[in-house]
C-alpha cells in the first residue's frame, strides 16, 4: 500500500524569519503524522547546519540535506544514502571556477560536509567572508595547485546577485555531467550561491529515490518551497506550492500561498488535502 507524502523546504518555507517552527505549522506536521502521511524536509543545509534548527522533537520523518546529497531518518539521524563527487569531478570543477575567477569552497564528504577548503580571488565578497567567519572552526585555505583531490560533497561558489543566473548557465554548460543549482544566500538574502553536485544529486532526484524506497505515492506528492534551488522539486511534485516570500517569477510559475511568516506551509497543506481528497485528524 502506497502512502501520501509531503516534501517541504526548510528555511524561508517551513520555518519563519526567526528560523523557528510556528505553533500552527508544528500542529499541521503533527496532524500529518497522525494521518500516516510521510513528512520530509528537503533542505540545502548540511546535516550539521540542519541540527542547529531541528531539535529531536521536530515532527518530521526524514531529512534530505545538502540539496539531496544525503538522506537520513529523523530524529535518529541514521544515514540512508550519501552521494559524493569523484576526485576527477572535483578537479574539473575547481579548474572551471578558477578560470571564471569565482570565490568558492570545497565541502568535505557527508557527514563532515560542514568542513571545507576555500579559495578567494582577492576581490571584495562580503557574503563569502561572512560564511568563512560563520564556519571559522571548520574552514581551511585551499592549497593550489590541486593535485589528486579527495572526493567532496559539493563545491559552493558565491557571486553577486545580478550575475547569478548567467553564471549558472555558464557552469552548467561547462560541467554538463554535473548538477549546478542556484539559490539565494541564506546569509545576506541577496547574493547568489552556485552549488555544484554530482549529476545524480538534486532535491527532486533524491526525493524520487526516497519515494521508491518507502513506496510513497508519487501521483499525490505535495511539494512546498520558496527559492530557485526548489524549482526541480516543485516541477516534480504533483501538487506544488510556493510561499508568498518567494521571488515573483516562482509565484507566477507555481501555486502561491501565504508568506512563510504567515504559515504559508499550513495553507499549502490544506489546499493539497482538498485536491488529494485527504483530511487531517482534529
Amino acid at each position: 500500500m502506497t502512502r501520501l507524502a509531503v516534501f517541504t523546504d526548510l528555511d524561508g518555507t517551513l520555518l519563519n524569519s526567526n528560523q523557528r517552527l510556528s505553533d500552527i505549522n508544528r500542529q499541521t506536521l503533527i496532524s500529518l503524522g497522525k494521518a500516516g502521511i510521510c513528512r520530509i524536509v528537503a533542505t540545502g543545509r548540511s546535516l550539521y547546519s540542519a541540527q542547529r534548527v531541528l531539535d529531536d522533537e521536530f515532527p518530521i520523518d526524514y531529512l534530505i540535506s545538502s540539496t539531496g546529497a544525503s538522506v537520513s531518518t529523523f530524529p535518529q539521524s541514521r544515514l540512508l544514502r550519501t552521494v559524493a563527487m569523484t576526485s576527477d569531478e572535483v578537479q574539473e570543477s575547481v579548474a572551471t571556477l578558477l578560470e571564471l575567477a569565482l570565490d568558492f569552497m570545497i565541502q568535505d564528504p557527508v557527514p563532515h560536509n560542514h568542513c571545507f577548503a576555500w579559495h578567494a580571488n582577492g576581490q571584495p565578497n562580503p557574503d563569502f567572508e561572512r560564511r568563512l567567519a560563520l564556519y571559522d572552526a571548520h574552514q581551511r585555505p585551499l592549497v593550489l595547485p590541486l593535485n589528486d583531490p579527495t572526493p567532496a560533497t559539493q563545491l559552493l561558489a558565491i557571486s553577486s546577485a545580478h550575475a547569478g543566473e548567467r553564471l549558472q548557465r555558464t557552469l552548467q554548460t561547462r560541467l554538463p555531467k554535473l548538477t549546478v543549482i542556484r539559490t539565494t544566500s541564506p546569509l545576506d538574502h541577496h547574493s547568489t550561491w552556485l552549488e555544484i553536485f554530482p549529476g545524480n544529486v538534486s532535491k527532486s532526484k533524491t526525493a524520487r529515490w526516497l519515494c521508491g524506497e518507502l513506496n510513497l505515492d508519487t501521483r499525490q506528492i505535495a511539494t512546498i518551497g520558496n527559492d530557485y534551488n526548489d524549482i526541480d522539486l516543485l516541477e516534480w511534485g504533483a501538487y506544488s506550492y510556493v510561499v508568498g516570500n518567494a521571488p515573483e517569477d516562482l509565484r507566477d510559475q507555481f501555486t502561491p500561498v501565504s508568506h512563510h511568516d504567515d504559515n504559508g506551509f499550513t495553507e499549502a497543506i490544506n489546499r493539497w488535502l482538498v485536491h488529494s481528497s485527504g483530511s487531517l485528524p482534529r
